[in-house]
């Protein structure tokens, strides 16, 4: 009975894993990302906001 109940969260750990985590995984390893000098990573869509306040005169924070 306890191995049942084991193999039962397990399972929903998986599961949960599949459709929530691996997901998130998928989206990070197919966008592209620069890394700057500093040692931040930003993906695309953030560049743009960074080099918009880099021409305004402005660091990011």
């Amino acid at each position: 009975m306890e191995s049942n109940f084991a193999k039962f969260h397990i399972n929903m750990i998986q599961r949960w894993y599949k459709e929530h985590l691996q997901l998130d995984l998928m989206k990070i390893n197919n966008s592209p990302v620069v890394t700057l000098a500093n040692g931040r990573v930003y993906a695309t869509d953030d560049i743009n906001e960074l080099l918009e306040h880099i021409a305004k005169g402005r660091p990011a924070n």
